[in-house]
């Protein structure tokens, strides 16, 4: 990959103030690596902290709700905006190869189902917040509905689609 990244990258130095293409690609690449730590570190560390939150009974997009929902509401749209970024970047380090398609979209796909999963939080379940109902709601709302479409398409189809450009260059 990392020869990839050079034969994709134009080589040599910017006149002063300037940024290359390089650099932008770079940028835009290093997104990808902050934007998954960023996210479970930020989730993690919400899920040991408030109270009545279980990691064995609760889903992570739980956290959403209650008090201090707005701080994983900030993980989800920034986690979410970091993935696009880092798929504008895979689509100009890939462009015009297997993979440089799809891959790049479903990555985004992916991001935009993070934004979407903090525009559109869960329902109250499982006594959490605290107070909610024990166990399932009877019938899961739209907003509920929305980002587990999204997310489960991406989570499908863009390692499938890498997996395929990778196939491609061993062939």
């Amino acid at each position: 990959m990392t020869s990839l990244i050079r034969a994709n990258i134009v080589q040599g130095a910017a006149p002063q103030g300037r940024e290359t293409a390089s650099d932008a690609t770079t940028r835009l690449l290093a997104c990808g690596v902050a934007a998954g730590p960023l996210f479970f570190v930020a989730s993690y560390l919400q899920a040991f902290t408030r109270s009545g939150f279980d990691l064995n009974r609760h889903a992570i997009s739980m956290l959403l709700l209650g008090d201090r929902g707005w701080m994983q509401l900030l993980n989800f749209e920034v986690s979410g905006l970091l993935f696009i970024a880092f798929a504008v970047g895979v689509r100009r380090l890939l462009r015009g190869s297997a993979g440089g398609i799809w891959g790049p979209r479903l990555i985004a796909v992916f991001g935009a189902g993070l934004v979407a999963g903090g525009l559109f939080g869960p329902d109250p379940a499982f006594g959490f917040p605290p107070g909610a109902p024990e166990g399932m709601p009877a019938a899961m709302s739209a907003h509920g509905a929305v980002p587990l479409a999204v997310l489960a398409l991406a989570i499908a189809g863009w390692p499938a689609a890498l997996a395929l450009r990778l196939l491609a260059d061993r062939l």
